[in-house]
């Protein structure tokens, strides 16, 4: 049986913010994570990290809001702790969504997570 994913978005962080690079039908969403996704890990700020993972449409909801956030939080210079404080102020402030019922999260084996 041949498997066949067809994604939204492929989101790609461009100079100043996320850009789609391509626009599916389904609700699927391709995204190459870095290492900032992960506070507690020592390759944090390594720029060769890129893990590609595929959301379906109800991690996408929930979960790209987040992943924005702390990217616009991590680019304008802010600590991993204000970054801590300031999304666990917006889940509070229901200004982030739940992590809704049904999200799944698949990575690709191909990916670099260190040098």
């Amino acid at each position: 049986m041949q498997r066949k994913i067809f994604w939204i978005v492929f989101a790609l962080l461009g100079l100043f913010d996320f850009e789609t690079a391509v626009k599916g039908k389904n609700g699927w969403v391709c995204m190459v994570e870095r290492g900032w996704e992960m506070f507690d890990w020592p390759e944090f700020w390594n720029p060769k990290i890129r893990a590609a993972n595929y959301l379906n449409p109800q991690a996408a909801r929930s979960m790209l809001p987040l992943v924005y956030k702390r990217t616009e939080l991590l680019l304008a210079g802010h600590l991993k702790v204000e970054i801590i404080a300031a999304i666990k102020a917006a889940f509070e402030k229901k200004e982030l969504p739940p992590v809704r019922a049904g999200s799944r999260v698949l990575h690709d084996v191909k990916v670099v997570l260190s040098d």
